[in-house]
């Protein structure tokens, strides 16, 4: 009789813990959702993907490569604009990257501004080269790659400069941009676990296939990931 009772002391117990969690779930997303702005339009532009990728799958959402489109392999890497680990990266590990993996067809490579709440509330110095950078992104997205890369190396004015986008017009991008991307980079980092962690690298097929590098290792440790996965395709 004990046992019995205790079954179904135990089972009311479960369920409004069940119960709660999927509260709070919904809640979140709730609240995830009116905290950023997304509407049920946006959210219906993204379609199904963008949900999936956020709250199932939990991967990044990404459009724009630098490298093969079908190259078979890809890195997501989520860096900070104009910080030391994200400048080293740049200058000393990712030219192996490219003339090793990229150049050669076999890995697509995409970047990923990390960027929190805290970022965009403070409207700071971090936030205004986000707004920067996808405004090149949006204007001429042919040689926004090349932009990011030199913008690390220099100054915001040098680099526009190269590219011939003027400060008006960057301003007026700034000013009539909604900048939806760099919210969604913002989600990425809040709801990945990236605060406090920066950069981080995904490294595989997508599709929620991918090995997680955090800091920055070694090239060789990049290089072992890459060719873990080549192993798997057979190259």
């Amino acid at each position: 009789m004990r046992k019995q009772a205790y079954k179904w002391i135990v089972s009311p117990i479960l369920i409004i813990i069940i119960s709660m969690l999927l509260s709070a779930f919904v809640l979140y997303a709730w609240l995830d959702f009116a905290r950023f702005s997304y509407t049920i339009d946006e959210i219906n532009k993204r379609e199904i993907d963008f949900l999936i990728n956020k709250y199932v799958q939990q991967q990044p959402f990404y459009d724009l490569v630098y490298g093969d489109e079908n190259a078979p392999i890809i890195i997501i890497a989520v860096l900070g604009s104009k910080s030391q680990s994200t400048e080293y990266f740049i200058n000393n590990i990712f030219p192996s990257v490219k003339s090793e993996f990229i150049d050669t067809g076999k890995v697509k490579f995409v970047i990923k501004q990390h960027i929190s709440v805290k970022d965009i509330q403070e409207n700071g110095e971090r936030f205004k080269y986000a707004q920067t950078i996808a405004c090149v992104k949006k204007v001429k997205p042919s040689i926004y790659y090349e932009f990011y890369f030199d913008l690390q190396n220099n100054e915001i004015e040098d680099s526009l400069e190269k590219i011939n986008v003027s400060n008006e017009k960057l301003e007026e991008c700034i000013e009539n941009q909604s900048f939806d991307e760099i919210r969604e980079d913002m989600l990425d980092v809040e709801l990945f676990g990236m605060r406090g962690i920066e950069p981080r690298f995904y490294i595989g097929f997508g599709e929620n296939d991918y090995e997680i590098i955090n800091g920055i290792p070694p090239y060789s440790t990049f290089r072992r990931a890459i060719k873990s996965y080549q192993i798997v395709i057979g190259e």
